[in-house]
């Protein structure tokens, strides 16, 4: 048995995905969104906190959010060697199911086709969309001023 299950859902299963989390956590230790009202600082150092619990003994854990902080730190914790991918589970919920029982590997890959497009990266998504919308208003602004948007050398 694994010693972390991770559990994400699309918004539109989120009851039922809550339940079947609230199910399988009875008779765990079961965490409810810990992302919830959480500085990202703060989410980091709850993996680190739940980790250390892990190690002494406290387990099987079961979480329930759709944190990428979350879920990339334990994908962090995978790769520098401080969890086994064995011991990680990931599902996901959509149309009111699991999709399927997801592995980490060594590495910290989620590999498989059916993982919800974009989980991952909607952070950098948007952190590109900032970075290309203020090139853009930042060239409108050259050309109002007559400046040029070369750079000096």
């Amino acid at each position: 048995m694994e010693k972390i299950t991770i559990i994400s859902c699309d918004y539109s299963v989120y009851g039922s995905a809550r339940d079947y989390a609230h199910k399988l956590g009875e008779h765990e230790q079961f965490h409810d969104e810990p992302e919830e009202n959480c500085h990202p600082g703060a989410q980091l150092q709850y993996v680190e906190d739940m980790l250390l619990a892990v190690k002494c003994g406290v387990q099987p854990v079961v979480i329930f959010t759709n944190s990428e902080i979350i879920f990339n730190a334990i994908r962090l914790a995978i790769v520098k060697g401080e969890l086994n991918c064995e011991d990680v589970l990931f599902q996901h919920f959509t149309n009111g199911k699991v999709v399927q029982n997801l592995k980490a590997n060594k590495y910290g890959a989620i590999l498989t086709q059916n993982w919800p497009e974009q989980f991952f990266c909607i952070g950098n998504i948007l952190a590109e969309q900032i970075l290309d919308n203020a090139m853009k208003k930042r060239t409108e602004e050259k050309k109002k001023d007559g400046t040029s948007t070369k750079r000096k050398q």
